[in-house]
């Protein structure tokens, strides 16, 4: 009897391989058709599993609002249902909302305010000075509207929160967030002693930019903004 390559007795009598083994000089081993490949004791196909994309254990990471795919043995995402990689940026994912996003309203490059649920909707009525709002704030803090007009609003905030300062200006019904920043210096209320916005105790509508923010501002950790309809 040959030991060295009989699948039921392997290197000794009785010894016999499981399945998707085959005997090879007398030891039991995976054998891998191509593109498969042997990862710790399975077969693989590193050309198209994300777990092992082009090599074992080289995992695809997914970025925002997508899953992971390994195509042709490199690395890519597909975006979730309802996003989209409007910016063509891989490190910020499927960064585009389609239902809510001003600047691509159910499809990339379809501008318009407001919004909803992907569809382009009749113009909204300016937002009333002292209104509260908490829509996409990161942290619960709260945001307030200084001002507003059909042109552009002033919203103020804490300097501890963290907003998505493009979303909360599409859902007032302006397309961008146009000008970000606030030093304490009063602006609309905020940094006052009580460390509150205050819609009534008006400051200086001045902007000078704020580290945590780039244009097109989604995340921000800052005192006040301005939204508007053009840049």
């Amino acid at each position: 009897m040959d030991t060295s390559s009989s699948f039921d007795n392997c290197g000794a009598c009785g010894l016999v391989c499981a399945a998707g083994e085959s005997c090879i000089a007398g030891a039991c081993q995976v054998v891998c058709g191509a593109p498969s490949i042997e990862c710790n004791g399975a077969c693989v196909d590193i050309q198209n599993d994300p777990a092992h994309c082009s090599a074992c254990g080289n995992a695809c990471a997914a970025p925002a609002h997508a899953t992971a795919v390994c195509v042709a043995g490199g690395c890519g995402f597909v975006c979730t249902p309802g996003f989209a990689d409007c910016d063509q940026l891989a490190f910020n994912g499927c960064e585009a909302e389609l239902a809510i996003d001003g600047l691509n309203c159910g499809a990339c490059g379809v501008a318009c305010a407001p919004c909803n649920a992907g569809q382009c909707g009749d113009p909204l009525a300016p937002p009333e000075p002292c209104e509260i709002g908490t829509y996409g704030v990161l942290t619960g803090d709260p945001w307030v509207v200084c001002e507003a007009d059909a042109a552009t609003a002033w919203i103020a905030a804490n300097d501890q929160g963290e907003y998505e300062i493009t979303k909360i200006c599409q859902s007032l019904g302006y397309l961008f967030a146009t000008q970000w920043g606030g030093n304490c210096a009063k602006p609309c209320g905020a940094c006052e002693d009580t460390g509150f916005t205050q819609c009534w105790m008006p400051g200086s509508r001045t902007f000078e930019g704020s580290p945590s923010c780039n244009p097109p501002a989604l995340y921000c950790g800052t005192v006040h903004w301005e939204c508007g309809n053009s840049l």
